[in-house]
């Protein structure tokens, strides 16, 4: 599964329509989206793999790559 997006760009009242913020107070954002060069520069790509691991892959834009890989066993892997 391939995803791809346009940047969010928060003008005002950014993460008010965001529980619990939301939820107490109602929100109203105004926010625009916006693409690079005539595309969506945010993505994300997921596919099954035999053992648990999360790749994280990043493209800047003059299409060089940085590749980080780490192992999750279990999901205390991702804690800070």
């Amino acid at each position: 599964v391939q995803v791809d997006a346009a940047a969010r760009i928060d003008l005002a009242g950014g993460w008010t329509d965001t529980p619990p913020i939301s939820y107490e107070h109602g929100g109203a954002v105004t926010n625009l989206a916006v693409r690079l060069d005539g595309a969506k520069p945010i993505g994300a790509r997921v596919q099954r793999c035999a053992s648990p691991s999360l790749r994280l892959v990043t493209r800047a834009q003059d299409t060089s790559y940085s590749v980080s890989d780490i192992r999750c066993m279990v999901l205390e892997d991702l804690e800070d």
